[in-house]
């Protein structure tokens, strides 16, 4: 701990990332380390984070004195002969490799949830995507087939939390969706409502252009017939050019 840990940092905090960073919590059982306060709270950490607290003797104990957690543990014990280190130490490694997955799993989403809590449950830090199957799928497995260690509340809490928030979004896209087709098929039935008022107003310009150069055209025709030529052929011009306004099916009049 002197070595590792940089100067000025707060050694308890520190302390405790790297129990929070570990897969296992190993405690070497020995009068000092039982005797210890800060290694008594250093054991509690780890027991609320539910880590797997494997234990190895050192040297002997009143086991009475053993934190309360650490009592119902089997340790391993490496004060016998030296002979049989290797077998003990084989055992330790045995130990901290079972289910290993579902232990750094255990680890993966203790440390995403405790970062969820620590910014007072930001949804920005809830699971997403393929990395809430994971997890998702991960505490199933670990609840239907009571692994060890067990998952936290937290865990629960922030997988569960997850899904309420991605159920949360799909709702809203769906709501989305629906309003945005509403507003295609009111845009739609506007559109054809004013294509239908316009082809309305259009037929009854049309007719009035037509009643109009009818009446031009007979005003034309009473001028010629009163040898008023002139006058004839100035307002046959107009009409003429009221008729190249209309569509050229009206341009037979």
């Amino acid at each position: 701990d002197q070595e590792s840990i940089a100067s000025g940092t707060d050694f308890q905090q520190e302390i405790y990332r790297g129990i929070a960073s570990s897969d296992n919590f190993l405690f070497v059982i020995s009068p000092s380390a039982v005797e210890s306060p800060y290694c008594a709270d250093e054991v509690n950490y780890a027991a609320s984070l539910n880590k797997r607290i494997v234990t190895v003797l050192y040297r002997p104990v009143d086991a009475a004195t053993l934190p309360p957690i650490l009592k119902s543990l089997q340790w391993i014990n490496f004060s016998q002969a030296r002979d049989d280190f290797y077998i003990h130490f084989s055992e330790l490694v045995r130990t901290l490799d079972t289910d290993r997955e579902h232990v750094r799993y255990h680890t993966k989403w203790s440390q995403r949830a405790m970062e969820w809590a620590d910014k007072d449950q930001d949804p920005d830090l809830l699971l997403r995507g393929s990395e809430f199957a994971i997890a998702q799928a991960w505490l199933q497995t670990a609840l239907q087939a009571h692994k060890q260690p067990l998952p936290t509340d937290l865990q629960k809490e922030i997988v569960g939390a997850s899904q309420a928030s991605m159920a949360a979004a799909e709702q809203k896209e769906k709501r989305q969706k629906l309003v945005l087709r509403s507003l295609l098929g009111l845009m739609s039935f506007a559109f054809l409502a004013a294509a239908g008022l316009s082809a309305w107003a259009l037929g009854l310009w049309r007719q009035s252009e037509i009643a109009q150069l009818q009446a031009v055209a007979r005003t034309s025709k009473a001028l010629f017939f009163a040898d008023q030529k002139p006058e004839a052929l100035i307002t046959a011009l107009r009409a003429g050019q009221n008729l190249s306004r209309l569509p050229a099916g009206d341009r037979a009049l």
